[in-house]
């Protein structure tokens, strides 16, 4: 490592100093001392920036001919609230935003755990595909992989068949 004064070296101080880890920007008094002396406290400021995001995949419960209930987990917020999109359609957008049908918004900044959001109006007997994207100014990070889910088919009333009678006596 450099010790020029050009890059700060956690190593040196970080055993004898209480470090936070939120966002933002955190100042940060340092002395040494050695057998010669101590040094005059310099303060230094340390900016902490977020990671990405990390959504879990989708998965659906409640499914029925035109709703269902999607469910994920963002799992990490990297440490700002991201906003969440779920992203669905009949086709398969991958981790194109322009390539999905459709999206749900999560309204607000969202923190870390299980979301759930119901889906309505839906074809029935029609597969779906879904993924999450979770946004924050460290970038943007889609759930690992798509998932599909079927909706239920139409329900057909029964039909009565009438005949002529015969052999009635």
């Amino acid at each position: 490592g450099s010790r020029d004064g050009s890059c700060l070296m956690t190593e040196w101080w970080l055993g004898r100093a209480r470090v936070r880890t939120e966002t933002g920007a955190h100042d940060v008094t340092v002395t040494a001392s050695n057998l010669s002396g101590t040094s005059d406290p310099r303060t230094l400021v340390l900016t902490v920036l977020p990671n990405l995001p990390l959504a879990r995949d989708v998965n659906a419960t409640n499914v029925t001919g035109t709703s269902l209930t999607a469910n994920f987990k963002l799992v990490e917020t990297g440490g700002e609230n991201p906003d969440v999109i779920l992203f669905y359609g009949p086709q398969d957008g991958n981790v194109t935003v322009a390539e999905w049908d459709a999206n749900a918004t999560f309204v607000g900044a969202q923190a870390a755990g299980d979301k759930t959001i119901r889906l309505t109006g839906l074809t029935p007997g029609t597969t779906y595909h879904f993924r999450a994207l979770a946004s924050n100014s460290a970038g943007s990070k889609w759930s690992a992989h798509t998932t599909s889910f079927t909706t239920a088919p139409a329900s057909v009333p029964p039909q009565v068949a009438t005949t002529e009678a015969v052999s009635v006596t």
